[in-house]
């Protein structure tokens, strides 16, 4: 049991040394282990030490994420609120490995209106979305149109679906004698005659992937580079043409 106690005494201590916002730390560890809260302690740290709510910036990885660890120091900030001196300072203890004075007590229990009170209130956002804030401010330097938005994964797969549909339908007018698309024609014959429309909507999905590669290569104008690029990324020859791979079939 004695142990047992010192190992938790211990891994207490690393979390609350990791949780000093002094200090820059890496932590790894697995699922369920304290990552989120160590954090937590961070933040609620930093606001104990006079640091605005507005200049904290949290980043997680997922919208769940950063909704737990919202919801963890709203309510812990809250508890604050109406805890009296002795447990106020013990559970301040807890956090900051040291006993706080009256004044550390006062501002613990003024920190959950600060905070609902702050301008634009406490950041805590995916990288995703720190990053498409990031490019809104900066799109000329980004190269991307001023009034973006960023297409979810309901849009993205609607669209590639009306490209799959729309390259059939092309592919059935040069089957009905269409000569500007007689090569799309036979390119997707070779493709459903291999497998299914899903070898088609694979191909759509990487080539989504490569976009901006495969613009930069169009965009020089440049045939010889464009299929070298492509032959490589498909592992096949250079030199293999249509008809070497319609006389296979």
């Amino acid at each position: 049991m004695n142990e047992v106690k010192k190992i938790i005494n211990e891994a207490s201590c690393l979390q609350q040394r990791a949780a000093d916002p002094h200090h820059s730390v890496w932590v790894s560890a697995s699922a369920g282990t304290g990552k989120t809260r160590i954090l937590t302690n961070r933040v609620l740290r930093l606001l104990l030490q006079n640091v605005p709510a507005h200049r904290i910036l949290c980043i997680t990885f997922t919208n769940a994420a950063a909704a737990e660890m919202n919801g963890r120091i709203q309510e812990k900030l809250a508890q604050w609120g109406g805890l009296d001196d002795e447990a106020l300072s013990q559970d301040i203890y807890e956090l900051i490995g040291d006993f706080p004075s009256d004044f550390i007590l006062k501002k613990a229990r003024r920190l959950f209106a600060e905070v609902l009170e702050s301008p634009g209130g406490m950041r805590i956002q995916t990288i995703h979305s720190f990053c498409q804030q990031i490019l809104g401010r900066f799109p000329v330097e980004a190269n991307i149109p001023p009034n973006f938005s960023v297409m979810d994964e309901s849009e993205s797969r609607k669209l590639l679906e009306e490209a799959r549909n729309e390259i059939i339908m092309r592919a059935d007018l040069g089957h009905q004698g269409h000569k500007e698309y007689k090569e799309l024609a036979d390119a997707v014959d070779i493709l459903l005659d291999d497998g299914s429309e899903g070898e088609l909507t694979d191909l759509l999905n990487r080539t989504t992937n490569l976009r901006n590669e495969i613009l930069t290569l169009i965009s020089k104008n440049n045939r010889k580079k464009i299929k070298q690029y492509l032959s490589e990324l498909l592992n096949i020859s250079p030199h293999i043409t249509l008809k070497n791979i319609t006389d296979d079939y």
